[in-house]
């Protein structure tokens, strides 16, 4: 909705700014560790954030609450939530890309895997095509699997 933005970094707090007003609020104890990454869907009030030492977390903004995803993941490095709001999609350290269930907080697939870490990852439009980048690949992911892969230069 464009009305706020939210930040987070390397001790774990998670800041929320008002854009219409410039009022910002921190949380300081949001997360245990530096943030790596934040999603935030499309409702502009929940949002998931991922740390360096490998949790993953779905954030209630307005009652400060937080649910944990599975711990076994190791650091997410990008994340990405479908138009929609029902997916998250995450990469990782090690290159795995993985899709979620937003609403059940269960993963869904492991969609494949790049050579190193995943540094981006994003939804198209039309919400079931994944793109995802490491330092040499740009990768394609449809129907769980990879269509196309692109040498990047």
């Amino acid at each position: 909705d464009q009305e706020r933005v939210f930040v987070g970094g390397p001790t774990g707090a998670l800041e929320c700014t008002e854009i219409a007003t410039g009022h910002s609020t921190v949380w300081t104890n949001a997360f245990v560790g530096s943030l790596t990454s934040l999603a935030v869907l499309p409702d502009n009030h929940s949002l998931f954030a991922a740390g360096r030492g490998g949790g993953l977390k779905k954030i209630d903004w307005p009652t400060r609450t937080a649910s944990d995803l599975p711990a076994s993941l190791l650091a997410i490095s990008a994340m990405a939530i479908s138009p929609t709001g029902t997916r998250l999609a995450t990469g990782d350290l090690q290159g795995f890309v993985r899709l979620w269930d937003v609403d059940s907080l269960r993963e869904i697939a492991v969609l494949g895997k790049h050579q190193g870490r995943v540094n981006g990852i994003q939804f198209q439009p039309d919400g079931h095509t994944i793109l995802s980048v490491d330092a040499a690949d740009l990768r394609i992911w449809r129907g769980g699997s990879a269509q196309s892969t692109a040498q990047l230069p």
